[in-house]
């Protein structure tokens, strides 16, 4: 594992379940509109919270799983959210007014920015930020995005953050990888990426040879067969106090 942290002196990011808790708020924000739709609107007895909230999972990850045909189009977050939860309850035979779409979507953007700041996580970037250059690399959206780095409070941190609307492609694209080195003003060969999803972050790097770190919040490998240069960490806390461990031995 040591040989990994020789001669690099750059590291890149994932956002959304890497440096946030993304998919828990997610979760959250789902669980609490399908709560919002059958307390407010009239969707019939037949009609549960976990009918809506089983549906609107199912039919987001359709969704962002052909994101370049059916979302990307769409334009903004807003409009994306819109789409995305008329298509999910009229999965399940809901159809809402336009007017109570629109609420709908507003209480989700609100619970969907109730992110709150670790401390604890932005003073060891802050002391790795004096020795290496730092980048975020997101397929989330400019909109979105910046939203969340702020409320996690972690503006004013990295050197470059590079969202796939910047360069009109998502990871695991080649292309957005090299932009964000090319921004850092450094090469592949002497970044890391840090990231959780092996199919969107870590594939791609490895396809233009970079270094990773898989931040794994599980012991589910989903048999994969993991390269040498990728190395397992339970949180981006546990990866960034190996560095400073690794530092430490070499004084």
């Amino acid at each position: 594992m040591m040989a990994m942290y020789k001669n690099f002196d750059a590291i890149i990011f994932d956002l959304d379940d890497t440096l946030i808790d993304d998919h828990g708020n997610w979760i959250r924000s789902v669980e609490r509109i399908s709560s919002f739709i059958v307390s407010t609107f009239n969707v019939g007895p037949s009609i549960s919270e976990q009918d809506i909230f089983q549906s609107y999972l199912l039919i987001s990850d359709e969704l962002w799983s052909n994101y370049e045909s059916r979302l990307k189009p769409l334009g903004n977050s807003i409009e994306i959210r819109k789409f995305v939860w008329n298509e999910a309850l009229t999965n399940i035979q809901v159809f809402l007014e336009k007017q109570h779409l629109e609420d709908l979507v507003r209480e989700f953007s609100v619970y969907r920015e109730q992110i709150f700041p670790d401390m604890r996580l932005r003073e060891k970037l802050l002391k790795l930020k004096r020795k290496y250059k730092l980048a975020i690399c997101t397929n989330g959206t400019k909109e979105t995005q910046f939203i969340k780095i702020e409320k996690a409070g972690l503006e004013g941190i990295f050197d470059t953050i590079i969202c796939s609307d910047d360069v009109d492609v998502r990871k695991p694209h080649p292309y957005i990888y090299n932009y964000c080195v090319e921004q850092l003003g450094t090469s592949v060969d002497q970044c890391i990426f840090v990231g959780d999803s092996w199919e969107y972050d870590i594939v791609g790097a490895l396809d233009i040879h970079m270094r990773c770190a898989w931040i794994l919040k599980n012991d589910s490998k989903m048999n994969i067969n993991v390269p040498a240069q990728v190395s397992i960490y339970s949180s981006a806390v546990q990866f960034i106090d190996s560095i400073f461990n690794v530092e430490n031995q070499s004084c």
